[in-house]
């Protein structure tokens, strides 16, 4: 099978790799939900559909390897949105906001 070449086929393909390489990544983890699955196999498709072309221009990877970059996208692109939001649930924003304005008020020289 060809890969598309167009914007909007090359982005609809990517999320259907991306979505094969989260449903593989499950294989490694125990314990999911069917809910849980079928997040993590959407969320592995949205990340790979938004996020393949922009890494393959990033790194300079050559257009051939697309499918590839979208199926490693998908695997690992739940794994790295997870750790993100845990990231955000675990900040302590009151301190960062405080540190932001006194940085901002040091500069100014307020």
């Amino acid at each position: 099978m060809q890969p598309p070449d167009t914007f909007p086929e090359a982005k609809l393909w990517a999320a259907a790799i991306g979505a094969v390489g989260a449903a593989f990544s499950m294989a490694f983890i125990k314990d999911l939900t069917p809910w849980q699955k079928a997040v993590m196999v959407l969320v592995g498709a949205v990340i790979a559909a938004l996020f393949t072309q922009p890494i393959i221009e990033l790194i300079g990877m050559p257009p051939g390897w697309r499918d590839g970059a979208a199926f490693l996208v998908g695997m690992f692109g739940w794994a790295i949105a997870g750790s993100i939001l845990t990231m955000i649930r675990k900040a302590d924003w009151w301190e960062l906001a405080k540190e932001v304005i006194r940085s901002w008020l040091v500069r100014k020289g307020g």
